[in-house]
Protein backbone atom coordinates (compact mmCIF):
# COMPACT_ATOMS: atom_id res chain seq x y z
CA UNK A 1 0.00 0.00 0.00
CA UNK A 2 2.98 2.67 0.94
CA UNK A 3 4.75 2.06 -2.63
CA UNK A 4 1.50 2.86 -4.39
CA UNK A 5 0.77 5.80 -2.46
CA UNK A 6 4.46 6.70 -3.40
CA UNK A 7 4.04 5.91 -6.97
CA UNK A 8 1.06 7.75 -6.83
CA UNK A 9 2.58 10.84 -5.69
CA UNK A 10 5.51 10.75 -8.12
CA UNK A 11 3.10 10.43 -10.97
CA UNK A 12 0.96 13.07 -9.70
CA UNK A 13 3.85 15.38 -9.45
CA UNK A 14 5.07 14.51 -12.52
CA UNK A 15 1.55 15.28 -13.72
CA UNK A 16 1.40 18.32 -12.16
CA UNK A 17 4.77 19.58 -13.52
CA UNK A 18 3.37 18.80 -16.90
CA UNK A 19 -0.20 20.72 -16.60
CA UNK A 20 1.76 23.69 -15.83
CA UNK A 21 4.62 23.50 -18.32
CA UNK A 22 1.85 22.96 -21.32
CA UNK A 23 -0.88 25.54 -19.51
CA UNK A 24 -2.07 28.28 -21.82
CA UNK A 25 -4.34 29.61 -19.13
CA UNK A 26 -1.65 30.52 -16.77
CA UNK A 27 1.10 33.47 -17.32
CA UNK A 28 4.24 33.45 -17.20
CA UNK A 29 4.60 34.61 -13.79
CA UNK A 30 1.78 31.99 -12.49
CA UNK A 31 3.73 29.58 -14.08
CA UNK A 32 7.01 30.52 -11.90
CA UNK A 33 5.08 30.80 -8.80
CA UNK A 34 3.16 27.02 -9.05
CA UNK A 35 6.31 25.63 -10.18
CA UNK A 36 7.82 27.08 -6.63
CA UNK A 37 5.58 26.26 -4.69
CA UNK A 38 5.25 22.32 -6.00
CA UNK A 39 9.03 22.65 -5.58
CA UNK A 40 8.67 23.56 -2.12
CA UNK A 41 5.59 21.37 -1.33
CA UNK A 42 7.74 18.36 -2.40
CA UNK A 43 11.21 19.32 -0.90
CA UNK A 44 9.66 19.96 2.78
CA UNK A 45 7.15 17.13 2.45
CA UNK A 46 9.04 14.36 1.41
CA UNK A 47 12.86 15.45 1.24
CA UNK A 48 13.63 17.27 4.25
CA UNK A 49 11.74 14.52 6.55
CA UNK A 50 13.69 11.62 7.76
CA UNK A 51 11.24 8.63 6.30
CA UNK A 52 13.30 5.35 6.18
CA UNK A 53 14.14 3.25 3.40
CA UNK A 54 12.56 5.50 0.72
CA UNK A 55 15.80 6.37 -1.09
CA UNK A 56 14.43 5.06 -4.82
CA UNK A 57 11.78 7.68 -3.44
CA UNK A 58 13.76 10.15 -2.87
CA UNK A 59 15.81 10.03 -5.47
CA UNK A 60 12.18 10.42 -7.97
CA UNK A 61 11.48 13.24 -5.87
CA UNK A 62 14.88 15.02 -6.13
CA UNK A 63 14.76 13.89 -10.52
CA UNK A 64 11.31 15.90 -10.31
CA UNK A 65 12.39 18.84 -8.15
CA UNK A 66 15.68 19.12 -10.79
CA UNK A 67 12.72 19.59 -13.96
CA UNK A 68 10.99 21.86 -12.18
CA UNK A 69 14.32 23.67 -11.37
CA UNK A 70 15.90 23.82 -15.03
CA UNK A 71 12.32 24.57 -16.72
CA UNK A 72 11.78 27.69 -13.95
CA UNK A 73 15.38 28.84 -14.77
CA UNK A 74 14.36 28.37 -18.55
CA UNK A 75 11.05 30.27 -18.01
CA UNK A 76 12.80 33.20 -15.55
CA UNK A 77 15.66 33.88 -18.21
CA UNK A 78 14.32 33.12 -21.55
CA UNK A 79 10.24 33.23 -21.65
CA UNK A 80 8.46 30.65 -22.58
Amino acid sequence: MLVVGRFRIVNESKEEFEWIKNSSSLSKEEKLNELVDLRNYLKETYLLKKLAGNDTFKENVSNIINEIDKYWWHLFTKGD
